[in-house]
């Protein structure tokens, strides 16, 4: 689910399933078929995908971009240049760290962020729902909770 849900985010949410619009109504789709009609390990990998998708584009949406915009890119080099010889970080590695998405990847998301949280306010029901009938209870619980906080909110 991890890598399904890096892959979408990565590529903007066009997905062999259509456009984002698209990929988005074909998961919720699936997870409200899965919710009244689906096995066990169908619900699971459901659920699965649905928090993975939801970590990765919190994730994108407020990452730094890897790469910047044509126009700005010698601004920010000139201004970098200056912190190469005083950023020392301990020996922290890179490697632990998430890559950070290239800007258009970044902007994307940052521009549809309010789209992708209604989409994940309209499938918390179901995410409950399948999350509990696959014994995912600690899911189940993060999803119930998410609904009531969103309904809360309006």
């Amino acid at each position: 689910a991890n890598v399904a849900a890096r892959a979408a985010v990565g590529d903007m949410l066009k997905t062999r399933l259509g456009d984002p619009a698209e990929t988005l109504k074909a998961v919720a789709s699936d997870l409200a078929a899965a919710s009244i009609d689906g096995s066990a390990d169908e619900r699971a990998h459901l659920v699965c995908l649905v928090d993975a998708m939801e970590r990765e584009i919190a994730r994108v949406a407020d990452a730094r971009p890897a790469s910047t915009p044509d126009d700005l890119t010698k601004a920010l080099a000139d201004d970098d240049d200056d912190d190469d010889d005083a950023s020392d970080d301990g020996g922290d590695s890179d490697a632990d760290k998430d890559p950070a998405p290239p800007w258009p990847v970044a902007f994307f998301f940052r521009q549809n962020r309010g789209v992708c949280d209604a989409w994940l306010e309209a499938l918390r029901a179901d995410a409950a729902a399948c999350a509990v009938k696959a014994g995912l209870f600690a899911a189940a619980a993060y999803h119930a909770d998410q609904a009531c906080a969103d309904a809360a909110r309006r």
